[in-house]
């Protein structure tokens, strides 16, 4: 029998600075929300489908009519026609099909997209949560149990420095923000076959300043993005960005993203 190996990306943020209690999760059991599999969440599904169904209604304006001359389109899509920006929202939103390589090449393995609770029988995944807050697999999005002291949305916006020439804040975390990272992530190496280290662009500024061929392909350009829209965030470079041009700067940013993503091998198994 052969087994498919699926690759994992751990997520955290500067942002969570106490591993909290892990919830009470109950049994292992399945639920449903739409075409996601939510596994492993016990008494914690239903916020889970909450949270779900949240992001697809704040994904709709993404999705329906995006404005590629609005400041964050140009920002975090510049150069980048709408078709392949909503085609992502799109199979976030409807929870799109997966389709990995079977036991032969004409018959391909297709599963339903999957979000878990890391609970204490996952013991591997639990003491890799540590202070992070998310696992995400190629096939399924992890939530450690500090995802669930976050707020859904961390509200406001990130702001420039003075002379518009970089960022140097972002804007604050939230669950949203979080589960749309971890399912553009999974549907991008979908859809492009990209490694992980080419989903996972990480500052701010990288983001903005990268070629729309890059852009297209990068999770973090699609959390930054549908944050900035659903805070009408406006505040963003003129031009290409610079480097940070002052110690305070390179304070901040140092502070946004004092946090890293790790590519690690593993295999998410269905335990439904």
């Amino acid at each position: 029998m052969k087994v498919i190996k699926f690759s994992k990306v751990v997520f955290f943020s500067a942002c969570i600075t106490a591993t909290k209690a892990l919830p009470s999760l109950g049994p292992t059991h399945t639920v449903y929300s739409g075409n996601y599999k939510i596994q492993e969440c016990g008494s914690l599904s239903p916020k889970v489908d909450a949270l779900l169904q949240q992001t697809f209604t704040f994904l709709q304006p993404l999705i329906s009519n995006p404005t590629i001359n609005q400041p964050a389109y140009q920002a975090f899509f510049g150069g980048v026609p709408p078709d392949p920006v909503q085609r992502v929202y799109s199979q976030i939103a409807t929870g799109a099909n997966l389709t990995f390589e079977g036991f032969s090449p004409s018959t391909p393995l297709q599963t339903q997209p999957q979000i878990f609770c890391v609970s204490p029988s996952r013991r591997n995944d639990l003491a890799e949560c540590g202070k992070k807050s998310l696992l995400f697999y190629k096939n399924a999005v992890g939530l450690c149990p500090d995802f669930f002291a976050w707020t859904l949305r961390g509200g406001g916006c990130g702001s420039t420095n003075a002379a518009k020439t970089s960022m140097v804040s972002t804007p604050p975390d939230g669950q949203y923000g979080a589960m749309v990272y971890g399912l553009a992530h999974m549907y991008l190496k979908q859809i492009y076959e990209t490694p992980d280290a080419e989903s996972v662009i990480v500052p701010i500024n990288d983001c903005i300043n990268a070629k729309p061929g890059v852009k297209v392909k990068s999770a973090a350009n699609y959390y930054f993005y549908a944050l900035s829209v659903l805070e009408n965030c406006t505040d963003f470079p003129k031009g290409p960005v610079s480097p940070p041009d002052s110690d305070r700067d390179r304070e901040l940013l140092a502070a946004e993203h004092g946090s890293e993503f790790v590519v690690m091998a593993g295999l998410y198994e269905d335990v439904a």
